[in-house]
């Protein structure tokens, strides 16, 4: 977000300058990111929650870039990743430290804790871990770790969006919980990984795409819930499927797991319209298709892809 706090909308495109090449940008609701050849990051707009990563949070709102301060503003230090959440920011560092600030009312920092951070914490249970990719939703946040072979979820989870399942453990997680059906499985590597408001999707690297969360305008790329009389139901669990589908869901869990594991690609399960994915489910109308890229906007989902051959 750019401009002056008298004319905070900025109607024609303007040039944000800085004395180094910017090599990556990232955008959050109110707030943009900027990360430069050398490393050093800065930040710019709204900052009410902290996310620009200031040490003296007097400031509400910023309309040039700042650098960001912290363990982040040391010289030595080089930023390699960047990611925008609503009003929250990651950052990876080349010697993959993974750092977070700004609001945390649903966990999205991932420091086992509820407070906002005015400027870059360390995410503990990531020490050490190389991360691969990070992507951040309004309050929810995701990461690649071990060359693909493990993503990690955290924050708001009251849609489903972390594809972790209904295990009664809350609407939230405040430390980064390991997605299991993302991860250690045999033959598939996760690329990115891309958060929404509401709903999460991942790419694997034989073009394979993961949906999971809020379905409510077929942003998972399934059919939506057509009307009342679809028998979608809000049980008592919170899950959004009918008793019948829930019957269905369980059954093939069970199956699953005896194969050591998941299998989620039964379209017809879902015929009826499905409001809710709380497991990352692959879109099977993309079968035909290797996706190259994916991107999500709060209710609606972009995928670069081209035919299989052969």
């Amino acid at each position: 977000m750019v401009g002056g706090r008298k004319k905070p909308l900025i109607e024609k495109w303007v040039v944000v300058k800085i004395r180094v090449p910017v090599k990556l940008v990232a955008a959050g609701a109110r707030h943009s990111l900027l990360l430069t050849d050398t490393g050093r990051l800065y930040a710019m707009g709204d900052n009410t929650h902290g996310q620009l990563g200031l040490e003296s949070k007097h400031a509400s709102y910023v309309d040039t870039p700042r650098s960001v301060e912290g363990p982040l503003g040391d010289e030595e230090v080089q930023v390699k990743l960047i990611a925008a959440g609503d009003s929250f920011t990651m950052a990876v560092t080349e010697d993959d430290r993974l750092y977070a600030w700004g609001a945390n009312a649903n966990g999205q920092l991932g420091l086992g804790k509820l407070s906002d951070q005015v400027v870059p914490q360390e995410v503990p249970q990531l020490c050490g871990v190389k991360v691969c990719a990070i992507n951040c939703g309004a309050c929810h946040s995701l990461a690649i770790t071990d060359g693909g072979s493990k993503v990690w979820a955290w924050g708001s989870n009251v849609h489903g969006q972390l594809g972790l399942g209904m295990n009664g453990e809350g609407s939230q997680r405040v430390r980064p919980s390991l997605v299991p059906a993302l991860s250690n499985r045999r033959g598939m590597l996760v690329c990115q990984a891309s958060a929404a408001s509401n709903h999460s999707l991942v790419l694997t690297t034989t073009g394979e795409v993961y949906a999971f969360g809020e379905n409510g305008h077929g942003q998972l790329g399934f059919p939506t819930v057509k009307s009342n009389t679809d028998a979608q139901t809000q049980h008592d669990n919170g899950d959004p499927l009918s008793q019948h589908q829930m019957l269905q869901l369980q059954s093939m869990r069970e199956r699953a797991k005896a194969r050591n594991k998941v299998e989620m690609d039964q379209p017809k399960l879902y015929e009826n319209g499905v409001a809710t994915l709380w497991l990352p489910t692959r879109v099977v109308t993309l079968s035909q298709y290797r996706v190259r890229a994916v991107a999500t906007g709060d209710m609606h989902t972009l995928t670069i892809a081209e035919h299989h051959h052969g």
